[in-house]
């Protein structure tokens, strides 16, 4: 089967390829025990990630749609700054205004953890990723570029969703 991205570019089309970094959207997984224990129980806390938010997402899309001069180019958003997942349990705990605990879990732990909601090569892939802490920290200018202002903060993200982890 050919590449999707290979099929789409020699369609001889007009193409603008999206690839957003990790959404901050991704910590709503955390709401429940935010909610029900005010703790979050992951692996990796020093997993650091220039996490993007889905608003950013979507005026990169706006733009790449609606504006001329994005045909041909690949835009990897990010958010504007790495935060490292303790770090973003934190800033929830901020937004909500009560303290969260980060409770880290052990490989094995995060395997049972996630045993029925993931296929078991997600998670071996999941915990791959987390050998490298820094994999996902680098603040790339694509958002700010197309958009014309710099991406929202993980802060920002928190305080707009807090309601939904209270």
């Amino acid at each position: 089967m050919p590449d999707a991205d290979a099929v789409v570019e020699g369609s001889g089309l007009e193409w603008t390829h999206l690839f957003p970094g990790e959404f901050m959207a991704n910590t709503w997984e955390w709401a429940g025990s935010i909610k029900s224990e005010g703790v979050v129980r992951a692996p990796f806390g020093d997993w650091t990630s220039a996490m993007v938010h889905e608003t950013d997402i979507s005026a990169v899309a706006v733009a790449a749609l609606l504006r001329d001069g994005h045909a041909g180019r690949t835009c990897t958003p990010t958010g504007p700054e790495p935060v490292r997942r303790a770090d973003a349990v934190r800033i929830i705990g901020r937004a909500i205004g009560r303290e969260i605990h980060f409770v880290e879990l052990t490989p094995d732990q995060a395997r049972e953890h996630w045993k029925d909601v993931c296929p078991e090569t997600v998670i071996e892939w999941f915990l791959q990723m987390g050998a490298h802490p820094d994999m996902n920290a680098p603040v790339l200018p694509d958002a700010e570029q197309v958009t014309g202002r710099p991406g929202r903060a993980f802060a920002r993200w928190a305080a707009d969703h807090a309601g939904g982890f209270r």
